[in-house]
């Protein structure tokens, strides 16, 4: 293992938001000069952080590197891209809170891998030069101190809702971050290296271009797809509410029927109650008949030969009351209750 004492932080020096690739800055540093290049067998830089904050491996960590003049030897270069405005000449601190997230997590897996590195420096701080647009020694120097511990910087634990997304996305595909709680932490690298080991993908466990647009392409629902469910909840409230409106006509029309509609009834109550009436109009009758038999009585005996048939006939005045009500009620009941049939089988229906 190569002894490393110390990691150097870079800029691409390229203007704010314009995306760069490891490919491009390899391209830069090997191009014969002619060409503009540098020269170089490989990119000088080990890491590159992209404005996404996701982590790609440059030359590797075992060969000495190529970002400082004199500080190559012992040390780890790290560049993220930006530190430029978008003027594409003023320096400026441009990292993402992606990319800062990303540069601590990288930070602080390398001083836990290398015990013996003791500094976190910035291109600056060995040349005359604006790089990395701000003052990485005094930014990680609790990195350095609280080794072993190492607090993270604010930004380390503020959920970042495009990240949450994608944590979902990787549940959808069958590879479970945990938490989709928006912060890459070691079960979001360890279900992304799972999904692109799967999918064929470069397996670096980091959320990067590749990664998030296959994963898009593939689970995110469509425009499509989101209005089809709205149409179908609506659809479905929809048949909820015509449903209740067809029970209504059905149980309208069952109104209408011969046998059991509201007209009906009023129509069995009315005869009933005029039976009733005509009932009691017979008792009526028949108490001023005796009345009338009974004096008559008094005057002669035959008078009580004429009553007799009335006294017979009382009794089933009576009977013809309770028959025709209990009538009236049974016709009631029997319509409820086969309203009450009906209502349920539509609603099972």
């Amino acid at each position: 293992m190569r002894k490393i004492n110390e990691v150097i932080v870079h800029c691409s020096a390229t203007p704010e938001g314009r995306h760069v690739t490891v490919g491009t800055i390899r391209d830069w540093h090997t191009k014969p000069k002619s060409q503009g290049g540098r020269g170089w067998n490989d990119i000088g830089y080990h890491y590159v952080i992209y404005i996404d904050g996701s982590r790609h491996e440059g030359r590797p960590v075992e060969k000495v590197g190529a970002h400082v003049a004199g500080r190559n030897t012992g040390t780890v270069g790290i560049c993220y891209v930006g530190g430029v405005a978008k003027d594409g000449v003023t320096p400026k601190d441009t990292r993402t809170p992606a990319q800062k997230r990303a540069l601590v997590e990288l930070l602080s897996e390398l001083l836990e891998t290398y015990p013996k590195i003791t500094k976190i420096s910035g291109h600056r701080d060995y040349a005359a030069k604006a790089c990395p647009s701000f003052d990485a020694r005094s930014e990680y120097a609790s990195l350095v101190r609280d080794r072993g511990h190492t607090p993270q910087p604010s930004t380390a634990h503020i959920p970042d809702k495009r990240i949450a997304y994608l944590q979902r996305l990787l549940m959808r595909a069958g590879h479970s971050p945990g938490l989709a709680d928006g912060i890459v932490g070691p079960k979001t690298r360890q279900a992304t290296k799972a999904y692109q080991e799967h999918m064929g993908l470069s397996v670096t466990g980091e959320l990067d271009t590749a990664t998030v647009k296959l994963l898009r392409e593939t689970f995110e629902p469509s425009i499509d797809e989101e209005i089809e469910r709205d149409i179908a909840r609506a659809l479905d409230k929809d048949n909820r509410a015509h449903r209740e409106r067809q029970i209504d006509e059905v149980l309208a029309d069952h109104d209408k029927s011969p046998v059991t509609s509201t007209t009906a009834i009023a129509s069995a109550t009315a005869t009933a109650g005029g039976l009733t009436a005509a009932a009691s109009k017979a008792v009526e009758v028949y108490e001023e008949a005796v009345d009338v038999a009974g004096r008559a009585a008094e005057a002669t005996g035959e008078a009580v030969e004429v009553a007799s048939p009335l006294w017979q006939a009382a009794p089933w005045a009576i009977v013809a009351v309770v028959v025709v009500g209990a009538g009236a009620w049974i016709i009631r009941e029997r319509v409820r209750k086969a309203r009450a049939a009906k209502r349920a089988r539509l609603n099972r229906q």
